[in-house]
């Protein structure tokens, strides 16, 4: 297409050509031009001759990331007529969705409140003052609660197995009796949901035929989850990108091991776009140099 022409790179074009019919995954580093290829993969799959009905789901970890993607796709030179068949979310926001229209299957409200991270701790500080556990704090608590979820283990996390899953165990029922969730839950409510009523899962793939995912590095385990009932375990195609070397989520229990998880589980092929578009090549030479040290 012209537009890929225009705005895009002989490297990161030869990719976005390759983008409609497989999943691929494109490793690279910053100043690399990865979102902006993934914004335009994301126009290129609108610009073609899908119907109306044919939506794109983008997918990134942070809300800053999310604006800047929507405010990318909907400049005059992306030139998607109709914005609306894109939908940009980070996946909190998108799981929160799905469980506002379809919780309810599931006997959740469709007003139910959300905690945040502070409000989490918080109760996480009252179970364990209720039920007189010693050596764990609101925070070690909270983490570990979080990272048993994720890896699904009770070693190396701070806090006595036998104590963790006590306190796990009294945290999600007192949550429920609440009626809220927290950020994980609501991931993995939605990871519920979609495996327990196979009709809406079909539902969601039948209407967004093509998965964007930005900055893979700083997914979680249950995000991985999550992408692959979204996607039908692949068979929507996926479009992902990731820098190995710039992992900054690692304390919400981001896995660098989800970058070779994935293309084994979605049959993804891997790009690398070697490129740079703000540094110097010399600069770009000696941080690689530093990088292979690590």
């Amino acid at each position: 297409m012209k537009i890929l022409e225009e705005h895009l790179s002989p490297e990161q074009k030869a990719i976005a050509e390759l983008s409609p019919d497989r999943s691929l995954l494109v490793v690279a580093g910053p100043g690399s031009g990865k979102t902006h290829l993934l914004t335009h993969v994301a126009a290129y799959q609108v610009r073609r001759s899908h119907p109306a009905s044919w939506r794109v789901l983008c997918l990134t970890f942070g809300n800053e990331a999310a604006k800047e993607m929507r405010t990318r796709i909907r400049t005059p030179q992306m030139g998607v007529r109709q914005p609306w068949r894109i939908e940009i979310s980070n996946f909190h926001g998108f799981a929160n969705e799905l469980l506002g229209k379809y919780g309810h299957l599931q006997g959740w409200p469709r007003d139910a409140q959300i905690f945040d991270d502070v409000e989490a701790k918080e109760l996480v500080g009252e179970l364990i003052n209720e039920l007189g556990l010693h050596g764990v704090t609101a925070k070690s608590g909270f983490n570990g609660i979080s990272a048993l979820r994720n890896r699904r283990v009770t070693t190396g996390l701070g806090v006595r197995a036998e104590t963790l899953l006590r306190l796990h165990e009294a945290y999600e029922q007192r949550m429920s009796e609440l009626r809220v969730r927290d950020y994980d839950q609501l991931i993995l409510h939605t990871i519920d949901l979609l495996d327990q009523h196979p009709r809406v899962a079909e539902i969601i793939r039948q209407t967004y035929r093509y998965i964007v995912v930005d900055e893979l590095q700083d997914t979680s385990g249950f995000q991985l989850e999550f992408v692959a009932r979204l996607s039908g375990e692949g068979a929507t195609p996926i479009f992902a990108v990731a820098d190995n070397d710039q992992m900054i989520y690692g304390w919400r229990d981001a896995r660098a091991e989800n970058i070779t998880e994935w293309e084994a589980r979605f049959g993804a092929e891997r790009k690398h776009l070697l490129g740079n578009y703000r540094c110097p090549p010399n600069i770009v030479l000696a941080a690689n140099s530093l990088i292979a040290n690590n």
